[in-house]
């Protein structure tokens, strides 16, 4: 079970996802990473779906690098790519238990830089691929989760905001995703940024800033609300000491 989160900025594209595999059956879980560069290209993907069709689509795209790096419609490239791979892994699969929990639908998407516009793109399930014209995308699991996180601050306007501004949204929805989510979708979060200068996973202590910082907002929010509504002594409540998705 997984959530990824694609953010499309003014001055570049952010991507993140949890880092979380889960066997339901037997109720396990295990850290895996979701989010891929593909070759040096400034494109990052995740996906949602069985481990063995991402890795697949994974060998795919990285053994098409020169495809994706002369396409003049990378939607159409990733779709003549991956969907053979769908087609077929689809075709293999077998699920003697009737399990309707065992399927093997896999949906990715992928965000980057076409020169200097940010892109998101979008692979269904089915195997349809298309580029998304908003600024916001989330997929899997958790991704009714994350898009009425990303509704309650798409206020802010995405496309309009820095990839500095965009990442601390994407940690925040995140953040709030994995506090609210079924089993399945857990820290540590996963967050790459994707400019014209190429693409860069965040580390640890640069997670912890955003940790920071997400605070930071939160109580900015607080006093905000105070002073719209008026001050009510006595009745704000305490922050918590940790956030999810902090790097503990």
């Amino acid at each position: 079970m997984t959530v990824v989160v694609a953010v499309r900025c003014q001055d570049g594209a952010v991507i993140g996802a949890d880092s979380q595999a889960t066997e339901i059956a037997s109720q396990v879980k295990w850290p895996v990473t979701k989010l891929f560069q593909i070759g040096d290209q400034p494109i990052v993907w995740g996906a949602s779906g069985q481990t063995a069709i991402i890795a697949e689509i994974k060998n795919e795209l990285n053994g098409s690098l020169s495809n994706i790096d002369q396409s003049s419609d990378l939607h159409r490239t990733f779709q003549t790519l991956i969907q053979p791979v769908l087609s077929e892994q689809y075709g293999r699969f077998l699920n003697p238990t009737n399990d309707p929990n065992q399927i093997p639908n896999t949906c990715a998407v992928a965000c980057g830089m076409k020169g200097e516009i940010p892109f998101i793109i979008e692979m269904e399930a089915n195997g349809m691929c298309a580029e998304l014209d908003r600024d916001w995308h989330a997929i899997g699991s958790g991704a009714g989760f994350a898009f009425l996180a990303g509704s309650m601050l798409e206020h802010f306007g995405f496309g309009n905001r820095s990839v500095a501004e965009g990442t601390l949204m994407v940690f925040r929805a995140l953040s709030a995703v994995v506090s609210t989510a079924m089993f399945g979708v857990g820290a540590p979060l996963q967050i790459w940024q994707i400019t014209s200068d190429g693409c860069h996973e965040l580390g640890v202590p640069e997670m912890d800033q955003l940790l920071e910082k997400l605070s930071g907002w939160q109580e900015i929010e607080q006093d905000a609300l105070q002073k719209f509504m008026g001050a009510r002594p006595g009745v704000e409540a305490d922050l918590p000491s940790e956030m999810p998705g902090n790097l503990d």
